[in-house]
Order: structure tokens, then sequence, then C-alpha cells
């Protein structure tokens, strides 16, 4: 059985694990990633940094005494742009759930805990960037209650 529970420090090369998982996943969808294991060490560092500003969290989906899936919540952010209300939102910067673990609810029960925390935080609402390929995530989505706010495009010169 699956259970979520707040991340902890012995749980750090399992989580790295999972943060590689996700970004090699996404990677060919999108060619302006670089290669998951030349970046993991920042990105790892900067999403720490991040949940510290936030007062965010990590959770983790555990089965076993394994991590099959994670989800990491920055808290309390900030609009950045000057003509958002300057009310604070939660931003689901990832979620991930193994292969293996997919379609027994897992990310469904990531979801509503990072939601009730940020509920908890004071937080108006929960955003989160999808890659616009990802049809399952956005789907997994949409089935949750997210709609599409802004859409991102890119032009590519070469």
């Amino acid at each position: 059985m699956v259970s979520i529970r707040t991340y902890c420090e012995d749980d750090r090369d399992a989580l790295r694990a999972l943060v590689l998982a996700l970004h090699e996943e996404v990677r060919p969808l999108d060619a302006d990633l670089a290669p998951g294991e030349t970046i993991l060490d920042a990105h790892f560092d900067h999403l720490q940094q991040r949940l510290a500003q936030t007062h965010g969290t990590v959770l983790v989906a555990e089965d076993a005494g394994r991590l099959v899936g994670y989800a990491c919540l920055f808290g309390r952010v900030t609009p950045d742009e000057v003509d958002e209300r300057p009310t604070p939102f939660a931003f689901l910067a990832e979620l991930y759930v193994a292969p293996g673990h997919r379609a027994f609810g897992v990310g469904g029960d990531l979801m509503a805990r990072a939601e009730d925390l940020a509920r908890g935080l004071g937080a108006a609402k929960l955003e989160l960037k999808v890659h616009a390929g990802n049809s399952a995530a956005i789907r997994h989505y949409e089935r949750m209650g997210f709609t599409t706010r802004w859409l991102t495009m890119t032009k590519r010169f070469a």
C-alpha cells in the first residue's frame, strides 16, 4: 500500500533519482532541456532554495519502503507580474509518479495532500505548469479541476 508523507533528509538519494526520472521523461518533449545528469545538482539545489523561501514542502509517495513518487509544492509565492493581484498563491513545481505506480491514484493522493497544504498556508489558488506535449498530464490535471490560464508559445529560429 502506498503512503504519502513529508520528505526527510534520508530520502535525498531516492528523491534525486525521481527528479532525474521526471526530467528525462519530459526532455524528449522539449529541445531546450539539457540532459538531466548535467543539471541535476543545480536543479535540486534550486528546488530546495525555493521551498525554503516559500514555506513549501516535498511530499513523497512510499510503497514498501521505496519512494515511487513525489510532489514539490512552493507554498506561498508572490506574483511577479505587475498586473496581477498581489495575493500569494501556491505553485506545484513538480509532480511525478514512477511508471509502475501510475493509474493507481498515487498522483491524485499527492495532489490532494499538496492542495491541503496550500490551503493551510492561506493560498488563494494552486498553479502549475505542464508541457503542452504532455497530454496525459494535461488530462490528469483537467480531471482534478485545473483550467488553462496562459499558453506560452515558442518560435525557434535555428
